[in-house]
């Protein structure tokens, strides 16, 4: 691959950070210089195997049967524990003397002019899985086109796994926005993207640390985001089965409770998301649910409220308080009634020895 083909192949990339339609032309781009090349980026989960976002040169009707097949594709079960940025060919994702022992081999790549030979490499990963470029060409072509394949993909890796580190910092403004819009956010709120089978395609950084926690959500053993709120957890269900059964808007919140985040869950249909940089590579489904947490406030400042005796939720109540949220929006949120908020506040007064919100705040947010 010449230098002016390389910085084609490259712009193409990087603007399809800001027109995603460009993926296609790249992947066009990229195969017209490997005589009969397939190429394909495409994503992997527990639930669904390989995902295709985009590709170009398989036969439509492959790609679908490919759907049925892919748990038992040889190579992807290597490529999805591979480091990102390393390009493997296919004899090392499988050897090509079991390959051909495979169902996969017989039902997917001998039908299409045995395309056994080709190479993966991982781009960019989510907590659902990997997401890989990978390209397949025809046996016969092994001698002439591999080797130039093997170049090829070499040097495009490192601008792939670029651009999707520089899409996925993209991605959050935009996400953080539409959480902002259907009044939802807040500056320290957890944002988790949803496809409607429960896998993530998006988590910030806030939300992974909550489910590296886990124990206010979690991934189960298929990948899919569990609450560990009972009622958290319903409230999901319920917004997943309104966005399965009609096209209307959805918004749920679950309010705080005693060891457990305020969550929103909005649906966002695909027109609104289309255009946000990887919203082709992440695949997203027609809707789509996100869900905003917002956890607690720092633990520096719990800790001071816990030094003057206050229960869990009576430091809950009092930062709160400090947000200058009013009686019956703390009670509304907490799902508790308005006696209960005003019983809390007087024994919030009486073990921190003061008399008024003011003071109260002054103790939560001061130094």
């Amino acid at each position: 691959m010449d230098l002016d083909t390389e910085r084609c192949l490259t712009t193409l990339i990087y603007s399809a950070l800001l027109d995603p339609s460009r993926w296609q032309g790249f992947l066009e781009a990229a195969a017209a210089e490997i005589g009969g090349a397939r190429m394909q980026i495409h994503g992997w989960t527990d639930i669904s195997g390989s995902t295709f976002a985009t590709t170009t040169g398989y036969d439509p009707e492959m790609l679908a049967i490919y759907r049925h097949l892919a748990h038992s594709n040889p190579w992807s079960r290597t490529i999805t524990n591979a480091p990102v940025g390393v390009v493997l060919p296919s004899q090392v994702l499988c050897p090509e003397q079991k390959l051909k022992k495979t169902l996969f081999y017989d039902e997917w790549i001998r039908p299409q002019e045995n395309i056994s030979v080709g190479a993966g490499v991982v781009i960019g990963r989510t907590r659902s899985g990997p997401f890989m470029f990978g390209a397949n060409i025809r046996e016969r072509d092994r001698q002439e086109e591999h080797p130039r394949l093997i170049e090829l993909m070499g040097r495009l890796a490192p601008h792939l796994t670029l651009a999707w580190q520089l899409g996925q910092a993209m991605f959050e403004p935009r996400i953080r926005l539409a959480a902002a819009d259907a009044g939802a956010a807040s500056s320290r709120a957890a944002l988790i993207l949803l496809r409607t089978d429960r896998t993530i395609a998006f988590a910030d950084e806030a939300a992974e640390k909550l489910l590296a926690a886990g124990r206010q959500c979690r991934l189960d053993r298929i990948s899919r985001l569990v609450f560990v709120s009972e009622r958290a957890e319903r409230a999901l269900s319920v917004a997943l089965q309104a966005l399965a059964r009609s096209d209307r808007p959805v918004a749920l919140k679950v309010p705080r409770s005693e060891g457990s985040p305020a969550v929103h869950l909005i649906g966002l249909d695909h027109d609104e998301l289309q255009d946000w940089p990887l919203a082709t590579l992440l695949r997203l489904p027609p809707r789509s649910v996100l869900c905003v947490i917002n956890h607690s406030t720092a633990a520096r400042r719990t800790s001071r409220l816990a030094t003057f005796g206050l229960t869990r939720s009576e430091q809950e109540v009092a930062e709160a308080i400090a947000r200058s949220e009013d009686t019956a929006t703390i009670a509304m949120d907490r799902g508790v009634s308005l006696a209960t908020v005003r019983s809390q506040v007087k024994a919030i007064y009486a073990k921190c020895g003061i008399h008024s919100r003011a003071a109260l705040t002054a103790l939560v947010l001061g130094p």
